[in-house]
């Protein structure tokens, strides 16, 4: 069975009170979202920017987020790790990603 939460908030407060109010497992996208790369003829980078500035504009991704590891969602997306690197280091540079040190790949809660 598996169990998805959906949380809805008006604005970045009430979504960190909510957030804080959960466990961190809950809050990790790679549990709850499809991933699944765009068709098209963009490079694969490309694809997995889109498919990640997709789900934030939907509302799949929230700011606080956790991602899937490197490894796991290259992977999932039948491409090279380094292409999930690059396509990561490009939104993070755009400050919507952040890396934390022995921790993964976030959603920067600071940006939105």
């Amino acid at each position: 069975m598996k169990i998805e939460l959906i949380l809805w908030y008006s604005n970045e407060n009430a979504y960190h009170q909510l957030a804080g109010n959960y466990p961190n497992q809950l809050l990790k996208a790679g549990q709850n979202m499809q991933w699944d790369l765009p068709t098209g003829t963009q490079p694969p980078y490309q694809k997995i920017i889109q498919l990640i500035n997709t789900a934030l504009q939907a509302g799949t991704l929230l700011p606080g987020q956790q991602l899937p590891p490197e490894r796991q969602l290259a992977k999932q997306l039948n491409v090279n790790r380094s292409t999930v690197q690059h396509a990561f280091n490009e939104l993070v540079s755009r400050g919507i990603l952040e890396r934390r040190v022995g921790s993964g790949t976030w959603v920067n809660s600071g940006k939105w």
